[in-house]
Parts: C-alpha cells; structure tokens; sequence
C-alpha cells in the first residue's frame, strides 16, 4: 500500500468514526496503528531529502496533525484514559501476530460506547504490566532498594522492598507519571512526536530535563531523602537502570522514573524505620 492509499483508508476510517461505525476502543486502537505506520512512511520518503530554496512545505504533515488532534479529540469525547489506550495499542503493534480490529457487522446493535475511564481501568495493574513489557521487573527495583538501604537496616529484606514498592505504586499520582512517561517513550520511538521534540526524546538531550521533572512527582512522596537517593542513581546508574540506558528501545522518561521508584521506596523505607520503636 503506498502513502497516498494508506492515507485515503485512514480518512476514510475517520469517516465511518463520526457515522458511529467503529467501537471506540477498537477504532482508537487501530488508528494509532496506521498512525505510526503513515509516520514511518512519511520519515522514510521525506525525512533525509534538504528542501529546495523556495521549495513549499508538504501538506502531509499537517494532514498528519489532524490525525493526532482527531484521536486526542476523540479519546476525550469518549471518556477514554488515552496513556492507557496508547500503552496498550503500542504493545500490540509491537507483536508479530498482532491482532487485527474489524468494523461492526452491518445491522450489529451499537449499544453503549466503550469506556475505559480510570474508574474501569486498574491502573496499579497496567502500570506494572507495561514496566514488564519495557524490561523493568520489580525484583530488579527492589534489589537496588535493599542494595541501598542494607546498611542502615541490616535486618530489611527483599520482601519488605518490594511491598514498599507496591505502596509507591498504588498511589494515583505515580501512577500517572509513569504511564505519561513510557506513553511518551512508546511515542518517540515509533516516531509520533512532533519534531523536533521525537528527535530531542529519542536521543535523551542532555539539556532536555522534562524527564526529571516528572520523576520528581514519585520522588516528592518522601521529601528530601527521596531527592538525595534519587541523585545518586541518576549519576551511578547501578543494576537495571544502566541496562535500560543501554538498551536500543527509547527509555528516555523510564529509566528516570525507574531510579524515582527506588529513591522513593527507599525514602519510605527510612521514615517507617525512623518511626520503629527504638
């Protein structure tokens, strides 16, 4: 199929959206699918040719633009938590056997859109599912939590670090950063974000510093024992956080958010042992 067609059947799929065709979640899902596939395409014809001096600009990647807007605008319209949707599209598309969605059948009942709001959706679930799909386990986290607290808790265990990391994560507000920021990586690598922005996020610009930020909304849990083993992960980098600044998949925002779970469980950690009857 070559871009003119591929952009003919996604408009047309819009179409079929505003008539109330599609379901909302299979419709969202496939269109972000043709999204990344019409981006490629798009960065492979028109990505590496200079423009001309007085050459005009093309109007595919305004036609692109309105893509993205009618998909955020959509999910909106549909009460749809769109890093969850994203999460979950990115990760099918990533598969070999992914699985293909396919429309109503003629004279099928609509009945009641989809939802997939916050309050249908467990987010602590899908967090932890997509820090699995991007090769972080909890076990890794929680052996650098040990790793950095042993020495002023002889007595703490594997056990006790990696409940401290389901507390840090049934929070609503780490749950939310860390699924804006794999969102956001998923994004840059399959080439959605608007350049320059996918260029500066693929390539982690030392300058570019919204990463930490949004760490730093886990880390802020505990004050300042927080930011302080946060520092120092940043610069040691130990375990699983070097190998996910290694790895060739974009962890731009994740390996961040990675090193403030720890910084975080750690925190915890050492205000309930600061409590403990002495």
């Amino acid at each position: 199929m070559d871009m003119r067609e591929m952009q003919r059947e996604v408009h047309q799929w819009i179409s079929q959206f505003k008539e109330g065709y599609w379901r909302p979640l299979s419709m969202l899902a496939r269109l972000i699918e043709e999204v990344g596939e019409l981006a490629r395409e798009l960065n492979h014809r028109f990505g590496e040719k200079p423009k001309k001096p007085g050459e005009a600009e093309t109007d595919l990647e305004l036609e692109l633009g309105d893509l993205l807007f009618i998909l955020c605008a959509f999910a909106n319209s549909q009460g749809i938590d769109l890093s969850v949707a994203f999460s979950r599209a990115m990760e099918k598309y990533r598969t070999r056997d992914r699985k293909r969605w396919t429309p109503r059948e003629p004279g099928e009942e609509k009945g009641e859109p989809e939802r997939s709001g916050p309050e249908e959706v467990d987010l602590e679930h899908e967090v932890k599912s997509l820090l699995r799909a991007r090769g972080v386990d909890l076990v890794h986290l929680a052996e650098l939590v040990l790793e950095l607290q042993r020495p002023y808790n002889p007595h703490l265990t594997l056990e006790e670090c990696l409940k401290s990391l389901d507390m840090i994560l049934a929070k609503r507000e780490v749950q939310h950063a860390v699924l804006t920021g794999i969102t956001l990586d998923l994004m840059a690598e399959a080439k959605l974000l608007r350049e320059p922005l996918g260029r500066i996020v693929r390539c982690d610009h030392r300058l570019y510093g919204i990463d930490e930020a949004l760490a730093s909304s886990v880390i802020n849990i505990y004050g300042s024992i927080g930011m302080s083993n946060f520092g120092y992960l940043a610069v040691e980098r130990p375990g699983i956080l070097a190998k996910l600044s290694q790895t060739e998949q974009v962890n731009t925002f994740l390996d961040d958010l990675a090193a403030a779970l720890v910084a975080a469980a750690c925190a915890r950690i050492a205000h309930n042992a600061d409590h403990e009857p002495r």
